[in-house]
């Protein structure tokens, strides 16, 4: 996948003379990675346009339409939220619901919550 972006980017090897197949060319993933650079999201749109053309049009518009350049973006990561598991084992929410209710709440609701949940005590069931 690296080795594909730096061949648009920064590289400019064109990586078709070694695998004329495209072998590991994804270009939904290469979209996604180029669409993470202000410099290159304009190509990537481009593209996500026309998703009925082949790999090798795709590279082909990519490589001789992007510039040779260093990207400075990195690949966008989630942050960790420890609240989110919290919430999700306190409301039994699924991950994506718990998301949704945690974006609709302030955190000082979401907080309140957890905190109140782990001051009372679980119910248990006596034994007969």
């Amino acid at each position: 996948l690296f080795d594909w972006l730096n061949s648009i980017t920064s590289n400019k090897k064109d990586m078709r003379k070694d695998n004329s197949e495209l072998n590991g060319f994804d270009s939904f993933i290469i979209a996604r990675g180029l669409g993470m650079s202000e410099s290159t999201i304009g190509f990537a749109n481009a593209m996500n346009q026309s998703p009925h053309l082949d790999k090798h049009t795709h590279y082909a518009f990519y490589y001789s339409g992007i510039p040779k350049h260093r990207p400075k973006s990195k690949w966008a990561k989630v942050a960790k939220d420890d609240r989110l598991k919290s919430f999700m084992e306190i409301t039994g929410l699924t991950k994506h619901k718990a998301l949704d209710a945690i974006k609709a709440l302030t955190p000082q609701q979401v907080d309140d919550i957890i905190i109140d949940r782990n001051k009372k005590p679980k119910k248990t069931r006596k034994r007969k």
